[in-house]
């Protein structure tokens, strides 16, 4: 049990660390295929789905493809807006994850307490 749930915290960071680069070439892509969409509706008056029309039929299928999941994306990414900001506005724990979340093991301690200094006298120091 304790070596699935190293070896799947292992996974999580290095998928975390691959991430950027993922998300990178991602977006890079949708730029670039967002690009020609906007310059062929521009030069056909047209939206993408139907400006690839008269295209070969893997370029117009893509097209509308790229059009419908656009779509489809966009509401999904509100839903999960809507949904996160409910969530951290009814619990501020849930936007800031600490070490004590509850997904460690308990380890019977107590948490420190901030340790009391002695006050200082205020104005100048002696010499």
């Amino acid at each position: 049990m304790r070596t699935r749930r190293i070896a799947r915290t292992r996974a999580m960071a290095a998928l975390t660390d691959r991430a950027p680069a993922i998300l990178g070439v991602v977006s890079g892509a949708t730029l670039l295929l967002g690009a020609a969409a906007l310059v062929g509706a521009w030069a056909t008056g047209k939206v993408p789905g139907r400006a690839a029309a008269g295209a070969p039929d893997f370029v117009a299928s893509a097209a509308q493809a790229a059009q419908a999941l656009g779509s489809w994306l966009i509401g999904v990414g509100f839903i999960l807006f809507v949904t996160w900001g409910r969530r951290a506005y009814r619990d501020p724990a849930a936007a800031a994850p600490s070490a004590s979340s509850g997904t460690s093991a308990p380890s019977g301690r107590a948490p420190p307490t901030p340790s009391r200094r002695p006050a200082t006298p205020s104005g100048p120091s002696p010499t």
